[in-house]
């Protein structure tokens, strides 16, 4: 799983007190300059979700960010082993920002 460049360029944890939220983490990941927003959260494990979120990140870069289905299934299903509270929490913060990247890309509300 090398890490490429483009298109999805950015991925980063941001803390959550710095968006105003309760003491979990919020993610953004970027491309063709702009942001989308997810919130992975198990309580008292937001570092441990941070964690699994950053070691998903290197499959991310480079990934066509449109791909959101084909990325779930690799994050889900490409694993020896099946995903527990932590990894699922992981993926579905990566999932609503993923979306959340495509209703802005084309100006559409996701809900």
């Amino acid at each position: 799983m090398g890490c490429r460049q483009s298109p999805l360029q950015r991925f980063r944890g941001i803390p959550a007190a710095a968006r105003g939220l309760s003491g979990d983490k919020t993610l953004g990941l970027a491309a063709d300059g702009l942001e989308g927003w997810g919130e992975p959260a198990v309580e008292g494990r937001a570092d441990t979700v941070v964690a699994a979120v950053t070691e998903l990140g290197c499959y991310l870069r480079g990934q066509d960010p449109d791909q959101i289905e084909d990325i779930w299934q690799v994050l889900c299903r490409g694993g020896f082993y099946r995903g527990g509270p932590v990894l699922m929490s992981a993926i579905a913060g990566i999932d609503q920002a993923l979306w959340d990247l495509q209703g802005k890309r084309y100006r559409l509300s996701i809900h």
